[in-house]
């Protein structure tokens, strides 16, 4: 049974794969090129099918185009795999006490926040708000004035002030303080965002689309506001959805001690992309390591045979059939059958002797007698020695006639 040849190792094994599958399927379900990313899972799928089934001249061109597939998916998703290799190490390096550490005065944050902002719509002052998250945005916020100063409306205020000189830019918030003011961010490629909001809301959507960051806008024509996050943009009608918003947001960045305890909620949340990476791990592993695995096949064939001299004939062959035993890796035997494997001695040396009616020839099978398919190989046959009771088609024709 499958389940008999699976070790521990394999168990451990294929939970790490499955691990690094489940946060790259969190990373592409963030982002707008999650279809790219699905078709290269089926092409690498209809890969591995043609492999197993062996259809050759399906091999030899994707084959040809693997190393070029290969290339392109680092190029597509260089961003989704800097980030990802990004958030791995500021996980690791980052301290565990700052990690699980919950800023004081989140709720005073979220009234300051969402009071001020909807202060500048009503006042049809522009303002960008920048939230960060998990990911960090340093690589893709460039010039700012380092502030670090205590979360406050009055600050706001002044620093999105139309005579101040960092009023265009993005404010970083984090932790309950403003790091920075007058930062620019990455516009979005998607121009409908220019055209309908202008260049903040681009800018939002734009750090959106290349992190975690939650993103805040207050437009100066339209006297609305609105919040950018995972590449989508979306109006926010009242402070108290922008409260509820904000709660949401912290309550993932910061989650309480009691979320953090719940054993079945790591398990439920993004249960589809958990439940995808396990059976492509279980796949991968079938596939790559279970039936890479060298195994061994018997099989008990006719023993065959060419070149005889046509005034030659076999009246016997002791014994008729041998077992032939051949290794391979699991999937090699998937599609072999007894057919396919023939054992063929060669006798073009042997001649008619005139004065001997029979001839006992001892021929020895070796692995070069053995025709089989590609992929697998011969270990052992069983008897080697062959007698061959050979005698003369003359012989045989006066046994015709006497019988006559």
């Amino acid at each position: 049974m499958l389940i008999d040849d699976i070790r521990i190792i394999d168990f451990l094994d294929i939970l790490i794969v499955a691990t690094v599958l489940y946060l790259l399927l969190v990373w592409f379900k963030r982002t707008r090129s999650a279809f790219v990313f699905l078709g290269f899972v089926m092409v690498s799928t209809v890969y591995v099918l043609v492999r197993i089934l062996k259809l050759q001249l399906s091999v030899t061109i994707m084959h040809s185009f693997f190393a070029v597939i290969l290339v392109a998916f680092i190029i597509i998703f260089q961003e989704e795999l800097r980030r990802f290799f990004e958030h791995v190490a500021l996980f690791s390096l980052r301290p565990k006490r700052e990690r699980g550490q919950i800023p004081t005065g989140i709720r005073r944050d979220i009234d300051i926040i969402s009071d001020t902002v909807f202060d500048f719509a009503a006042e049809h002052i522009g303002a960008l708000i920048v939230l960060p998250a998990r990911d960090s945005i340093k690589r893709h916020v460039q010039g700012g004035i380092d502030l670090h100063g205590l979360l406050s409306p009055a600050i706001l205020k002044s620093v999105f002030d139309t005579h101040s000189d960092g009023h265009d830019g993005a404010v970083i918030v984090e932790r309950g303080r403003i790091t920075q003011f007058g930062c620019r961010l990455p516009l979005s490629e998607d121009f409908s965002a220019s055209e309908k909001g202008g260049t903040r809301h681009a800018a939002a959507l734009g750090l959106s689309e290349v992190s975690d960051a939650f993103c805040l806008v207050a437009s100066e024509e339209r006297g609305i506001v609105s919040f950018c996050r995972f590449g989508r943009i979306e109006k926010v009608d009242s402070r108290e959805k922008l409260v509820g918003l904000l709660r949401d947001f912290y309550d993932e960045v910061y989650p309480s001690k009691k979320a953090r305890k719940s054993f079945l909620h790591h398990f439920t949340v993004n249960f589809k992309e958990k439940t995808v990476a396990l059976l492509t791990a279980v796949v991968l592993w079938f596939v790559i390591v279970h039936e890479s695995a060298v195994v061994y096949r018997s099989f008990t064939i006719p023993v065959q045979h060419v070149g005889l001299d046509s005034r030659l004939y076999v009246e016997k062959i002791e014994p008729a059939d041998v077992i032939v035993i051949l290794s391979a890796p699991r999937r090699e035997f998937y599609f072999v059958e007894k057919k396919d494997i023939q054992l063929v001695l060669n006798l073009f040396f042997t001649k008619e002797d005139g004065g001997q009616s029979e001839v006992k020839h001892e021929a020895i099978a070796t692995a070069s007698d053995i025709r089989i398919p590609d992929g697998l190989s011969v270990v052992n046959i069983f008897p080697r020695s062959i007698i061959m009771h050979i005698k003369s088609t003359t012989q045989r024709h006066k046994a015709r006639m006497t019988g006559q």
